[in-house]
């Protein structure tokens, strides 16, 4: 099974969020839960490009924007209990980011440093089993001490934004299990 995290394409439009801080940024790379103190949030287009429907947020690194026809394809997707929808706004479009607030835990993850400074996951295949990861469309792993990693997306989420012909980001892979 491999993984991956998402990165902004060149050929589409990037955001960020106007009125973010940095405890914001924080708690998005954590899993606390943010809709209580959230409120409809702005965005500001920061990459001009082909219009997405979805799009790479850059305030927090790692996520999506769902514009609203992606959202209505994929919103049965982000389980209630698993993921918050977060509501932006750009001029007169409501837009949506899934927040993950669960996070796999007590997983054997090594990690290896590639030449480019980013991070691959090795997963062991029994225990993405054992946590029914591969039924998931993405899930947040907890690494040591807590920390967090950004979301990872299974094949399953990248082939159902194929087959909905959703433009706007590119995947880049970020993980594995051992075997491959």
């Amino acid at each position: 099974m491999k993984l991956y995290e998402i990165t902004c394409s060149e050929y589409f439009e990037a955001y960020n969020i106007l009125d973010s801080n940095y405890k914001l940024n924080r708690k998005f790379d954590g899993i606390e839960k943010m809709s209580d103190e959230w409120g409809v949030k702005t965005l500001q287009k920061i990459h001009k490009g082909k219009k997405a429907d979805i799009a790479y947020n850059w305030s927090f690194n790692g996520s999506l924007i769902l514009k609203e026809h992606a959202y209505e394809i994929l919103k049965n997707i982000f389980l209630d209990d698993e993921v918050e929808m977060l509501p932006v706004a750009y001029e007169n479009e409501r837009c949506y980011i899934p927040h993950c607030i669960t996070a796999v835990s007590n997983m054997n993850i090594e990690i290896q440093k590639r030449k480019d400074e980013s991070r691959y996951y090795y997963f062991s295949e029994n225990e993405l089993k054992n946590n029914r990861l591969y039924n998931k469309y993405f899930f947040k792993a907890e690494l040591n001490h807590g920390v967090v990693t950004n979301m990872l997306f299974t094949e399953r989420f990248i082939n159902l934004v194929s087959e909905h012909n959703l433009k706007g980001i590119e995947f880049d892979e970020a993980g594995g299990t051992e075997t491959e």
